[in-house]
């Protein structure tokens, strides 16, 4: 076979340098695809390392690898510059960057960054680009999230996290915390006040009602917020003396002699003096006493 010209084969090398794939660069160049491939394993073999394609050439002592963090973000930024919308998975991703060796590798975007969303917004891409959906949530995400939720609305929240309503009160709620964004403020209901400290509601609302526990109420959600650090040790005396009631009579302790002060005064218990003594009837028998007494000594 005869080999194609210098200048030829410098015009192939220039376009494999420049990202374009065997294919196109012998389109460009009018060779065939085996030698474009054929020229681009020498380059890969004998050419110096070029600064920005990795494996081509050898790498110097001491630097073995060369997609470092740097360069990962410097070929994300490079990337970031060409694409939109910006791919988040790996897959699609690597159908991108089909013959562009100036953009990193999924595999090293992954290990530095533990997905492709963070690794765009590491590179310094505006979060309006990048779409956080099935992405990890990180310490800082969680702590805004914790800090501002009962304080705004959670569509704020997701609108600043660049995440979805459903993720957020997902995150918060069933699937994260277990928590409700209005209850994050650490504000008790009057109901959940009385639960805490053992009292009736009523109570509890009376001493709202007096200003003596200081609240705010809520017409909208029909409820009270109240701080427990607003609740002091007199407060709490209050909330948790004897239950009172509304009776006036003394309290029934289930014995009638004692309930009413009848004394017993004679030796058979079964003989109570009263002041009021039975009727007899026309035979000589109290109405109350049916039974006849003991039969008579013989």
């Amino acid at each position: 076979m005869k080999p194609y010209p210098l200048a030829k084969r410098h015009m192939v090398a220039i376009a494999l340098v420049e990202g374009s794939s065997p294919e196109e660069a012998a389109m460009r160049t009018g060779v065939s695809t085996s030698t474009a491939a054929r020229i681009r394993r020498e380059l890969r073999q004998f050419a110096p390392p070029h600064p920005y394609i990795p494996a081509w050439g050898k790498a110097p002592p001491g630097k073995q690898v060369y997609w470092t963090r740097e360069r990962v973000l410097e070929g994300l930024r490079s990337a970031a510059a060409e694409l939109d919308p910006l791919p988040t998975s790996s897959d699609a991703y690597n159908r991108l960057k089909k013959g562009r060796m100036d953009w990193p590798t999924a595999g090293k975007v992954l290990e530095y960054f533990g997905g492709m969303a963070r690794g765009w917004l590491a590179a310094g891409v505006s979060r309006r680009r990048v779409q956080l959906t099935n992405s990890d949530w990180t310490a800082a995400e969680d702590e805004y999230l914790l800090t501002m939720a009962g304080t705004i609305r959670l569509m704020d929240i997701a609108r600043a996290l660049n995440r979805s309503y459903q993720a957020v009160r997902g995150r918060i709620g069933s699937k994260g915390f277990g928590l409700r964004a209005r209850q994050n403020q650490g504000y008790l209901t009057a109901a959940e006040m009385a639960k805490e400290y053992g009292c009736s509601y009523h109570r509890l609302l009376e001493l709202l009602a007096k200003g003596i526990i200081k609240g705010r109420y809520r017409p909208k959600l029909h409820r009270w917020e109240i701080d427990p650090a607003d609740v002091r040790d007199e407060i709490v005396s209050l909330l948790r003396e004897p239950r009172r009631t509304h009776k006036t009579t003394p309290l029934d302790v289930g014995d009638y002699y004692r309930r009413y002060g009848i004394r017993r005064s004679c030796r058979n218990p079964a003989h109570i003096m009263s002041a009021n003594p039975p009727e007899r009837s026309q035979h000589g028998k109290s109405k109350g006493n049916t039974e006849e007494g003991p039969p008579a000594a013989l």
